[in-house]
């Protein structure tokens, strides 16, 4: 996470610099000099475009960064005992025992929906299992940008991922938890990578002009 945080820093000031070394040097023909105002909004605009490309790859990788067991744990707010007791009853986290196991950012939103269901509703881990097992094999075969608008839904017997616009023609025949992902992935996101707000340039007072250079 923090190698992924330094690789955004670095392509960001390159970015800048390219765009200062484009756009600053002195045309060739000084006749037909620039203006001070354009060349300012230019060079904002080509710096701005880039540094947003970079974040938006960076958000992107989510779905390739590998997270230790104890990254994992604090991004989704739950404590060793707790995975320790999931892991008996959901055998998908029992293949991902000790220190060398690794999780996504799909099994941590598996994490935190357990969370969710088990603390919120005091729900016995013991009586969901297969359901939570399901569930995290849902989410592992699923891209995170695909889960936009999905909502998880976990019965005694089983889960799946259904689109919020879908949910209206899904009917539930066995008592169910209804657990949208939006709000989720939106959290462990800024969790993973925070990101600060891009600043707008504020509007000059007056309109760009061309100023040629006085002879």
């Amino acid at each position: 996470m923090l190698a992924l945080v330094v690789h955004l820093a670095k392509s960001a000031a390159q970015a800048e610099s390219a765009s200062q070394n484009e756009l600053l040097t002195p045309a060739e023909d000084q006749d037909s000099g620039r203006a001070t105002s354009l060349r300012y909004h230019a060079r904002n605009h080509v710096r701005c475009c880039k540094f947003s490309c970079c974040l938006q790859q960076g958000i992107m990788s989510l779905q390739t960064i590998q997270f230790t067991q104890e990254q994992a744990r604090d991004l989704a707010g739950v404590s060793p005992g707790e995975v320790r007791a999931w892991r008996k009853a959901v055998s998908y986290l029992a293949a991902k025992p000790g220190k060398a196991a690794r999780f996504t950012f799909v099994d941590i939103l598996g994490l935190a929906i357990t969370r969710r269901i088990t603390g919120d509703f005091h729900v016995r881990i013991s009586d969901i299992g297969d359901s939570m097992d399901a569930l995290f094999r849902a989410l592992s075969e699923t891209r995170p940008s695909d889960l936009e608008g999905s909502i998880a839904l976990i019965d005694a017997q089983t889960a799946r991922l259904v689109a919020g616009s879908d949910l209206a023609a899904k009917p539930l025949k066995d008592p169910t938890f209804v657990v949208p992902c939006d709000q989720l992935i939106h959290d462990l996101s800024q969790r993973v990578m925070p990101l600060a707000p891009a600043s707008v340039q504020a509007a000059l007072p007056f309109a760009p002009q061309m100023v040629k250079k006085g002879r």
